[in-house]
């Protein structure tokens, strides 16, 4: 029905839809008095038994390529759970809208990823998306630093560990699709990326922190809508692999769930941003659509 890149697309455009449900549940969240570590537990148990119940590897694959994968995508998983923990802790203390932009920009690291190690190729347009997409960091964090100076001292540092943590995380997710490794291989990702919530029962268990049944509610609901959207990233991957574009995955994606988070936070949360801030947010949709552009 749809050509590849067409495909490649529109799943790309669920991505978007389905991070930015996985950022107004975090934001819900973190905006309750719910612990965020037994949430991460909870969410990450979530995450890993829809994941094992509903996307099953293969048993019959070169465990050698499979080592290959896990190399990677271990590592990146608890990339991303720190990411999305340092990400908790900025929402605790400043503008939700904020935090997720500034931390959904560190696609600027999984593009440049794509360009040096997997030969993507770049247009003088997306330089330009680049250098607009510096400057809406630019733009966010002076934002950033006004509400510390309001006292929320930590907050610019908190979302700057975010954009950090994720930014290395999504890059990593990249390389297994540059490394000719067979398909049974490559299916392997979502179940091995599943694995990283586990960490978080050391912290729960050692602390012996209360799992509540609002926590778990949070939490299931939370795993199910990443489930979803990590899903849906590695098949948008797969599809416009072949053509070579899988680097655009990140920055449509996250430019689209930039956009609906945005109004979430002035429609729900009724957040009123300084023009900083707003002019930090358009700037990163401006940057994200010159990435698009070949």
């Amino acid at each position: 029905m749809f050509s590849g890149m067409t495909a490649g697309f529109l799943l790309t455009l669920a991505v978007a839809v389905a991070w930015a449900l996985v950022g107004i549940v975090y934001s819900r969240a973190a905006a309750t008095r719910i612990e965020m570590t037994p949430f991460l537990f909870a969410g990450g148990t979530a995450f890993l038994l829809l994941t094992w119940l509903l996307c099953c590897p293969p048993f019959a694959v070169d465990w050698r390529e499979v080592g290959i994968v896990a190399a990677v995508l271990l590592p990146a998983a608890l990339l991303g759970q720190g990411g999305f923990l340092t990400m908790a802790r900025a929402m605790k203390q400043g503008s939700h809208g904020i935090v997720w932009c500034f931390s959904q920009a560190a696609l600027i690291m999984p593009f440049l990823t794509g360009w040096l190690l997997l030969d993507n190729p770049v247009a003088a347009r997306q330089w330009t998306g680049l250098a607009v997409l510096t400057a809406a960091l630019a733009m966010l964090g002076a934002a950033g630093n006004r509400q510390a100076e309001e006292g929320r001292r930590r907050f610019p540092w908190w979302a700057l560990a975010a954009f950090l943590l994720l930014g290395c995380q999504q890059s990593l997710t990249l390389i297994p699709n540059g490394l000719q490794l067979s398909g049974a291989a490559l299916a392997w990702r979502l179940p091995l990326s599943s694995l990283g919530g586990v960490i978080w029962i050391l912290p729960v268990w050692k602390r012996k922190l209360p799992l509540t049944r609002q926590l778990w509610a949070w939490g299931v609901l939370y795993g199910a809508v990443v489930m979803a959207g990590q899903f849906l990233l590695y098949w948008a991957l797969d599809v416009l692999s072949p053509h070579g574009m899988e680097a655009i995955v990140y920055p449509v994606a996250v430019g689209g769930s930039i956009g609906f988070f945005t109004l979430y936070c002035r429609l729900v949360r009724r957040e009123r941003l300084a023009w900083l801030a707003w002019g930090g947010i358009l700037l990163c949709l401006a940057g994200i659509v010159l990435l698009r552009l070949p």
